[in-house]
């Protein structure tokens, strides 16, 4: 309301309900312009969908007219920016077989690659809370650099195109299959129209985990169809989505470290009724993400603190770290101190974040396969020598310690995994996947998200050739603001349409006939590039909206200040959380590394003979 009010208002212009249908169906027949635009000056697109689900209800209930949850679909075009004419594409990039299960667990390099983007985060964190590192802000300018693609530039803004909404369930396979041909028929028409030919051309399509199920699905029963049209072939790859991972982490990290009984200091349930954040549901987190994201970032970045804090021997935030006294020398160079900065924090991340993670995947076993036995020479009665092992009862632990650590562990990991979305690098994110991927499967043996990683990750480094592994890895991010550093998911952007499409289904009350929103949605680009244009010409006055979420620095100074008295990082054998039965321990602990080589050379035999890719 506000929107038409702000540009319309000084120009005394109204419109009938009439003409703004006229003019929507106008505007949506030219909604695939942009995209013919884009063939033609040699771009590509690629497209992702989802599904909306909204409730029609009934005036009069009776039989055959209920109240009843509606499920259809709606898809957008992401046009691509970038092209990798520059890089081989030799088909495919080296045989799957021939990768060995080790290589898509983390090695020693991918560790480092993983260090170097947590010294980054750490860095942050620090400088807005230790007064000591306060004035070393500058260098995190130079270290977000050193993350960014070198091969590509991510910072001009991605054109997006709403296809018209389709009445299609995604759980039916038959409706998943006209999805797909009105795919191929978009595809057919913009490339005709751009006056280029269709051989070879393949278009990359993708959505959440039970998207790009349903459309591998999909495509497997097209196979033995007569033409590639129908066979599909122009809609290749098919992948998973970022933002859907970021959820299915974070609620692992919420399975893990919340508990609606806990009353200890530092615990997420305990932080969420201090600080008042009563819509953060950790049992729910795929509902409440945007708030579970921000109280676990506040208990993340706070744990990070104490954990700094007592690796530099701190008793206080105003302190000054004993080790890192060299930085006020003015002998050094930026250069030099920046580099003593990392060396320091390479080290605290090695043995306070990534202490369980190193030891496990390493050394190739569970620490919980590891007994400690006392071994005792005995002679037997015949004077046989005998040789028995008996087990040494282990070590009590420290659940305050395991608590914290977890935060540590899996937080950090979290925030790795927001980083890489933000400011995607392939050659950062692809570590960061193996790595994730056996958090996730440690944590649960059946999780899908970590069997979409690997399938990725096959895809990757091996079925793909160089260029169409990049123009995939890059196509699954969307710029909306044109400036560096702000990229979202592309279903993340997927969501805000159906949030329009949403909108736009309540406007029309009782007329949501598939023609009617049809119309509506194919509008919704165009719409946008005229009210864009519509607001540099005018100089319209765009409202401010408020900040739903406060700074959380204060909130994350009253964790901090909870936390010191409990010295949480020092180990006390024995100390308990009463809230817990157990004591919380790492994924990594649950799994089983030869079980995790059969697990993963089984599925590159399924993925060599995948035909729904």
């Amino acid at each position: 309301m506000w929107k038409v009010y702000d540009r319309l208002q000084t120009l005394g212009v109204t419109v009938s309900h009439a003409t703004l249908n006229k003019v929507q169906e106008q505007i949506g027949g030219h909604f695939n312009e942009q995209l013919i635009q884009a063939v033609t000056e040699g771009k590509r697109f690629r497209i992702v969908g989802d599904n909306v689900n909204f409730m029609v209800a009934a005036s009069h209930q009776r039989k055959g007219n209920s109240t009843h949850m509606e499920h259809w679909f709606a898809s957008a075009a992401i046009i691509q920016n970038n092209s990798f004419d520059h890089l081989p594409c030799n088909f495919p990039q080296m045989p799957l077989l021939d990768l060995s299960p080790q290589s898509f667990l983390p090695s020693d390099n991918d560790f480092k690659v993983i260090t170097n983007d947590y010294i980054y985060i750490v860095f942050q964190i620090l400088t807005r809370h230790l007064t000591f590192l306060k004035k070393f802000k500058p260098f995190t300018a130079e270290l977000k650099n050193d993350l960014r693609a070198k091969d590509c530039d991510l910072s001009s803004k991605n054109t997006v195109v709403t296809f018209p909404v389709l009445c299609k369930n995604e759980q039916s396979y038959a409706e998943v299959v006209d999805i797909m041909d009105s795919y191929e028929d978009h595809i057919v028409d913009i490339y005709r129209k751009a006056n280029f030919n269709l051989d070879g051309v393949k278009v990359h399509i993708g959505g959440d985990q039970l998207t790009r199920e349903r459309f591998s699905g999909a495509k497997r029963v097209r196979q033995q169809a007569a033409t590639e049209r129908e066979r599909f072939l122009h809609l290749s790859p098919i992948t998973f989505e970022f933002f859907h991972l970021q959820m299915a982490f974070l609620t692992m990290f919420y399975k893990t470290l919340y508990n609606d009984n806990s009353t200890e200091a530092g615990t997420l349930y305990a932080e969420k009724i201090k600080l008042g954040r009563t819509h953060a549901n950790g049992k729910d987190v795929k509902n409440h993400y945007d708030q579970c994201k921000e109280l676990g970032s506040s208990v993340i970045s706070s744990h990070v603190v104490v954990a700094a804090m007592q690796y530099f021997g701190m008793k206080d935030v105003n302190d000054e770290p004993v080790m890192l006294k060299d930085l006020l020398s003015n002998e050094l160079s930026d250069a030099e101190k920046q580099q003593i900065l990392c060396n320091v924090l390479r080290t605290f991340v090695q043995q306070y974040v990534l202490r369980d993670s190193l030891a496990v995947i390493q050394n190739s076993t569970s620490t919980a396969d590891i007994q400690t036995c006392l071994e005792i020479d005995i002679i037997g009665p015949d004077g046989t020598p005998m040789r028995i092992l008996i087990p040494v009862a282990k070590p009590q632990v420290d659940a305050v310690e395991s608590y914290s650590h977890q935060v540590l562990e899996l937080g950090l990991a979290y925030e790795c995994l927001l980083l890489n979305v933000k400011i995607p690098n392939r050659d950062r994110m692809l570590p960061l996947l193996k790595y994730v991927m056996c958090l996730l499967k440690g944590h649960n043996w059946k999780s899908k998200y970590a069997l979409e990683i690997l399938k990725f990750l096959c895809q990757q480094l091996s079925t793909m050739d160089v260029k169409l592994a990049h123009e995939t890895f890059y196509g699954l991010f969307v710029n909306n603001s044109g400036k560096e550093d702000t990229c979202i998911g592309a279903d993340l952007q997927m969501e805000h349409i159906v949030r329009l499409v949403k909108d736009n289904l309540k406007a029309v009350h009782s007329n949501k006939t598939e023609k009617t929103m049809a119309k509506r949605t194919s509008a919704l680009s165009g719409m946008k590039v005229i009210t864009n244009q519509f607001d540099v010409t005018s100089d319209t006055l765009i409202r401010a909206s408020r900040h739903k979420i406060p700074s959380s620095i204060e909130d994350e100074q009253l964790i901090i200040h909870s936390l010191l008295p409990m010295q949480p990082f020092s180990c006390v054998p024995g100390r308990q959380m009463s809230s817990y039965k157990s004591p919380v321990q790492s994924p990594l602990k649950k799994m089983n590394i030869q079980n995790m080589v059969s697990w993963i050379r089984e599925h590159q035999y399924l993925q060599l003979h995948d035909i729904g890719q």
